[in-house]
């Protein structure tokens, strides 16, 4: 039985899209969307020694913007703030910059105020590049794996790199062909796709940055995405979100159909 997908737009904000929103151009593949599909795994064919030597060279441009010679992608570039989940005076020189400030600097615009999200603060070090700090997973020993956010007010076309700066694995499987996921909401839109995985130039490596106090080091993962529309709401996630809402929904679904609830108890 065909099941009908969610409309986006008329889902709360603070849940996200719904998880069940996946990539429904699979569903309609047309020649055009498999020459894009193709496009954008042309990274994962590299050899394992050309994406060694990618590593090395995203190393080396960290230590050499750590040092004060380059910042972000533009010369010059003066790092600022765009967004901190953790101050919530308005007033203070660490909160978030008003709506204004980051349309005259022509920013992404950065949410963390709904279900699962876990950006904590972003820095943006360069036209379209930006430094990223994620809370810490939640139930475990200050771990840090996942990883949702949101962004506005993209330029079409432009390549955005981001830069996750405190993971705390020695080795990802970004290093091994894994891709962020991408929710394009006008792509939704238009194109009738949802959830993608998308992304290139994606490296995990250890920084220089360590852990308050304990002398261990942190990692960095990069990944840059091109965004396909103006103004647009986009979701980036690690893998597909599954919310405490989403369970909720789906338990509940169990409960009302007449034959499924027969095999289904709640216990609390």
């Amino acid at each position: 039985r065909r099941r009908t997908m969610p409309d986006p737009q008329k889902s709360p904000d603070k849940l996200g899209p719904a998880w069940k929103l996946l990539a429904l151009a699979s569903l309609n593949s047309t020649p055009e969307k498999q020459e894009v599909a193709a496009a954008r795994n042309t990274y994962h064919r590299r050899t394992s020694q050309e994406k060694i030597n990618l590593v090395k060279a995203m190393m080396d441009a960290e230590r050499e913007r750590e040092r004060g010679s380059l910042s972000g992608n533009s010369a010059g570039f003066e790092a600022r703030l765009v967004f901190n989940r953790d101050e919530c005076d308005a007033h203070s020189s660490d909160a978030t910059p008003p709506w204004q400030a980051l349309m005259n600097w022509k920013s992404l615009h950065f949410f963390s105020n709904f279900e699962s999200a876990n950006l904590r603060r972003a820095v943006q070090i360069g036209n379209f590049e930006y430094d990223l700090l994620l809370a810490t997973d939640t139930n475990t020993r200050r771990h840090v794996q996942w990883f949702y956010f949101r962004v506005s007010g993209t330029a079409r076309g432009a390549r955005y790199k981001f830069n996750v700066v405190n993971m705390r694995k020695n080795d990802s499987l970004f290093n091994y062909g894994l891709r962020p996921l991408m929710f394009s909401t006008k792509s939704q839109q238009h194109l009738n796709t949802g959830w993608e995985r998308v992304g290139s130039e994606i490296a995990y490596f250890r920084s220089s940055i360590h852990r308050n106090g304990t002398g261990r080091g942190l990692y960095t993962l990069t990944f840059t995405i091109e965004m396909p529309f103006l103004d647009d709401d986009v979701y980036i996630a690690h893998c597909f979100p599954y919310t405490t809402a989403d369970l909720h929904s789906f338990l509940a679904s169990l409960k009302m159909d007449p034959e499924r609830c027969r095999s289904v108890t709640q216990s609390s």
